[in-house]
């Protein structure tokens, strides 16, 4: 997205050896888009929904990069949202909540079978409707933090998820204020949190790391930039 709001479909790769950035092929033409989820399985990477010129998106691309094409993949067989949060366990990608045209905040959850190219709807997120969360995999345990709920409250709590089991459980809660936008990674067994907004328009430049084992929240340098 750029400035005003324009949608855009541009994609770019960053070769982590020289730490130069290089274009990759765009999205196909007509399908510019903002607030949608990406998740990464073996060498592929997909694109979910989000908002485009005709309005909340359902589809779902895959991009090659052997080939460097997009193909189109099975559409989510409900209605189209953005800001959901995805993560990856296994060969299944899990959509949590996003926004629709109707709805502020959803609690669906759906299963992608990415082997399989079809889609399977879960157990709703039991702890209400949630929108613009972060989400990421540790140890085939699937996470999540963050996000607006629909009266848009900026939420701080921390929910794991058990494929095997399908159950949700809320084990911690981010020592400070909710946010949203903000980025969830994981390296080992532990998550990395960074940047985010909060409900006052602050933006963070700040980084947290919670360990899964031991339960506890640690403060690492942040970003040497702005927020």
């Amino acid at each position: 997205m750029t400035p005003w709001w324009a949608s855009e479909r541009d994609f770019y790769g960053l070769n982590l050896s020289n730490d130069t950035w290089f274009s990759i092929d765009p999205l196909p033409a007509d399908k510019e888009r903002q607030y949608s989820s990406g998740f990464a399985s073996s060498s592929n990477g997909f694109v979910f929904g989000g908002i485009g010129a005709t309005g909340y998106l359902n589809d779902l691309w895959m991009y090659d990069p052997i080939i460097g094409t997009w193909i189109e993949k099975s559409p989510l067989p409900s209605i189209g949202r953005s800001g959901a949060a995805c993560f990856v366990l296994n060969d299944t990608a899990y959509i949590v909540g996003g926004r629709s045209s109707s709805s502020i905040a959803m609690n669906e959850v759906w299963a992608y079978s990415i082997i399989n190219d079809n889609w399977i709807q879960k157990t709703n997120f039991p702890f209400g409707n949630i929108w613009r969360a972060s989400a990421t995999q540790v140890n085939n345990i699937g996470y999540l933090i963050f996000g607006r709920d629909e009266a848009n409250i900026f939420l701080n709590q921390l929910y794991q998820y058990d494929p095997s089991t399908e159950a949700w459980s809320q084990i911690s809660s981010f020592p400070s204020n909710g946010r949203a936008y903000a980025s969830l990674n994981s390296v080992a067994n532990n998550l990395y949190l960074n940047f985010g907004i909060d409900s006052a328009g602050n933006s963070f430049n700040d980084l947290w790391s919670y360990n899964t084992v031991t339960d506890s929240w640690n403060t690492l340098p942040g970003l040497p930039g702005l927020g």
